[in-house]
């Protein structure tokens, strides 16, 4: 097993935050919309059955799209950094950059770090 740089550490723990986002979007965000839903039914309103509460279902659609997008940014975060160390090539850091500006901000700070890793070795002697 190879050694984890903290450029890797700190990615994996960006991921777990990522992780905990997206455990809250599927669970909390639903339960909300859920319990939304079942108190316009108690209240003699269906689903979609006044002109005023069609957005609360909409939105819970586009909360179930945003949620499986980011459910695919975090599966990619997982492999990126799985492969982020030892820091060869600027594939994964780049990867880390697009997942930044894809919708995860936070992936920024381990694409611009191993960045400027990468250029550093690349600017070593060679011997």
């Amino acid at each position: 097993m190879k050694q984890q740089s903290t450029l890797q550490t700190v990615a994996w723990v960006i991921w777990g935050i990522a992780l905990l986002g997206v455990l809250w979007g599927f669970l909390g965000a639903s339960w909300w919309h859920t319990g939304m839903m079942m108190g316009m039914r108690h209240y003699g309103m269906g689903m979609m059955g006044s002109h005023s509460y069609w957005p609360v279902g909409f939105s819970m659609v586009l909360a179930s799209f945003w949620n499986v997008w980011k459910l695919v940014l975090l599966v990619v975060a997982f492999v990126a950094t799985w492969r982020l160390t030892p820091v060869r090539t600027a594939t994964m850091p780049i990867v880390f950059l697009v997942l930044a500006f894809l919708g995860s901000p936070l992936y920024a700070v381990p694409g611009i770090w191993g960045l400027v890793v990468y250029f550093q070795q690349s600017n070593l002697p060679k011997r």
